[in-house]
């Protein structure tokens, strides 16, 4: 309740700890950081990940205070940055969104008027979880979704969500939302060594295992995750990011 339905007092609370905190550990290693980072964070390049783009579409229906992901979003945008959705994640999001509605079809549609808060809780599907949400535990002053469908409505079109119609549909609701820049996947494998590449998603793949994925879907989302490590590196090297004349980090991240 304290993340996504607080009070003015908590969101206060919870403001000033984390302000007092940062404060307090910037001030303790190095009194420059704080001014470094209040003219760097008009400069920052993110190429923001696939699971907290999915995150901001789940918050749609909490109040403006409490969407935490899409807040962030907001903030980075009005400071200045550049926030990069690339193809390969604006693909790995409308693929969640698809799958996610095939889940709903086979699982909840039948059952959608019987489903309960308590059933909701234990949904394993962000965006499923989320609809049931809106629909059974609404916020003062927001508005709740009629169906599944005209839930999904808000990201695209929901008679066009597996088809390429619903993949562009999606892209510019996210590209107005949120102030992304979109990147295409020639852009991304500008300076990316092929081989490199490979080998790096080899490595992914050793590392993680997820058992809801075939195997060639889940060599493609080990590649994913490759390219946008190398993507940040060749990023970084692009616009002439230099480690030695910048003693506080890099601005260009996989946020």
């Amino acid at each position: 309740e304290t993340f996504y339905n607080s009070s003015a007092e908590e969101r206060a609370f919870l403001g000033k700890l984390s302000r007092t905190y940062m404060l307090l550990f910037l001030l303790k290693n190095e009194p420059r950081i704080v001014e470094y980072f209040r003219g760097m964070a008009s400069e920052f390049v993110l190429y923001v990940g696939s699971d907290i783009v999915i995150r901001a579409l789940s918050e749609y229906y909490l109040p403006a205070e409490d969407r935490m992901t899409c807040n962030t979003f907001d903030i980075l945008e009005a400071a200045g940055s550049k926030i990069i959705l690339s193809e390969k994640c604006l693909d790995e999001v409308w693929s969640h969104l698809k799958v996610t509605d095939m889940e709903y079809i086979n699982y909840y549609r039948k059952v959608d008027a019987s489903v309960t808060l308590d059933v909701a809780r234990n949904i394993d599907r962000i965006m499923i979880r989320a609809y049931f949400y809106a629909k059974l535990d609404p916020r003062d002053g927001v508005k709740t979704p009629s169906g599944w469908g005209n839930y999904v409505e808000n990201f695209c079109s929901y008679g066009d969500l597996h088809g390429w119609k619903g993949r562009e549909g999606l892209m510019n609701y996210l590209t107005n939302r949120f102030g992304f820049e979109f990147e295409s996947e020639a852009e991304m494998m500008s300076g990316v060594d092929l081989a490199e590449l490979e080998e790096l998603t080899d490595k992914v793949v050793e590392e993680r295992h997820r058992s809801r994925n075939t195997a060639e879907k889940e060599r493609l989302l080990a590649r994913n995750d490759a390219l946008h490590v190398l993507r940040v590196y060749a990023k970084r090297l692009e616009i002439k990011e230099r480690t030695k004349a910048n003693p506080y980090g890099y601005k260009t991240w996989w946020l």
